[in-house]
């Protein structure tokens, strides 16, 4: 089997491929976000293994949808590979959720960050934290930070991103503080309503 693929971005009377090389930040509406950064040269290519090939291609298939893109995997040969198992297309789901990341210095506060799920060709299934996730960056130019868990994410922008970098609160720190004061006021209630009154034949 080849050593290594490529992701391969047609387009309708496009001619010749283009190839996937990196992902890059893009402001879009004073907001960073991730595209794939597509070029003609195969050398300059990303060189993917078989399973961030497959995620990266069912990934960017869902994302493009709508767009007139056709994306596929190439080998080395320049055949088109792992087509079967793709129909119907399944794009490979990533369930897992966005962590609020609250760093050791911090625990008295509960301040944080917010870290996200996020997949990259060199990482596979990875985390990252974006400077546009950060209050206190403000609209600093700076690239995200990825890596294997979310600590290490956190860890890293830390010490990349200082002195501006600064932990906050929880965005659903008020909501989940007013759901815990119902909850506490609610046995309050019970507490002062006793067992209630005693049914004949229970004594």
């Amino acid at each position: 089997m080849p050593s290594h693929f490529y992701l391969i971005f047609n387009m309708p009377g496009q001619a010749g491929k283009l190839y996937f090389r990196r992902e890059a930040e893009k402001l879009v509406a004073g907001r960073a976000v991730i595209v794939p950064e597509i070029i003609s040269d195969v050398q300059q290519a990303h060189k993917f293994n078989t399973d961030s090939a497959k995620a990266f291609r069912d990934r960017y298939r869902e994302e493009y949808r709508h767009e007139n893109y056709e994306i596929f995997i190439q080998d080395v040969h320049g055949n088109k590979v792992f087509e079967v198992e793709a129909q119907p297309q399944h794009p490979s789901e990533d369930n897992r959720p966005d962590l609020f990341v609250i760093p050791d210095a911090y625990e008295s506060s509960g301040f944080g960050f917010i870290v996200r799920a996020a997949v990259t060709p060199s990482l596979g299934r990875c985390y990252v934290l974006r400077a546009c996730d950060v209050p206190s960056m403000g609209n600093r130019n700076v690239e995200s930070i990825y890596a294997v868990d979310a600590v290490q994410a956190v860890q890293r922008a830390m010490l990349l991103w200082a002195p501006f970098i600064q932990p906050f609160e929880h965005p659903l720190k008020a909501q989940r503080d007013t759901t815990e004061a119902k909850k506490i006021l609610q046995e309050i209630e019970k507490i002062k309503q006793g067992p209630g009154r005693r049914r004949p034949g229970n004594d």
